[in-house]
């Protein structure tokens, strides 16, 4: 990965993975010259930070050519799972989603999930739009708020359990 990414990246951007208040880690999520959104991993595992400075020391050493799109965003999982519960919608919940299923694609575990991708997805699209999400659980009975929680729990662990911690 590391040195598909040097020959191909084309933008970084760092985030704080918010899990709850008093845990969190950086990540390095990135995007190659086809417009591929990807993670920075490290023998088949993502690279997590324990600090903003662990990380951006990580990138002065490994990726001294680019620097960073934007600041570092915040997502929170916390904060997702209650507005999937509440069936509202903020930024929040999309990037978390967005950020997952890059996470999942990044290592091959897209159908590992009990509800299908696809469902994800077309979940993912209609909270892109609508910041109500009861029409879209009316119309899709095999997602529900609670199989969304448990996917976002779920990839949660699976990053845990595939990362490197620096």
């Amino acid at each position: 990965m590391q040195k598909y990414l040097h020959k191909n990246i084309k933008e970084l951007y760092p985030i704080k993975l918010i899990f709850t208040p008093s845990l969190f880690f950086y990540i390095i999520y990135c995007t190659d010259k086809y417009d591929q959104d990807l993670v920075v991993t490290y023998r088949r595992k993502v690279v997590l930070f324990r600090s903003y400075r662990k990380m951006k020391l990580y990138l002065k050493n490994n990726f001294p050519q680019i620097k960073p799109a934007r600041k570092c965003d915040k997502f929170c999982i916390f904060l997702c799972n209650k507005q999937i519960i509440q069936k509202k919608q903020t930024s929040a919940t999309i990037n978390v989603f967005i950020l997952f299923f890059d996470i999942i694609k990044t290592l091959k575990m897209q159908s590992l999930y009990v509800v299908p991708i696809e469902e994800l997805y077309k979940f993912a699209d209609y909270a892109t739009f609508h910041h109500d999400f009861r029409h879209f659980f009316d119309t899709h009975p095999n997602v529900t708020p609670q199989k969304l929680v448990a996917f976002v729990d779920w990839a949660a662990g699976v990053l845990i359990e595939n990362s490197h911690i620096k």
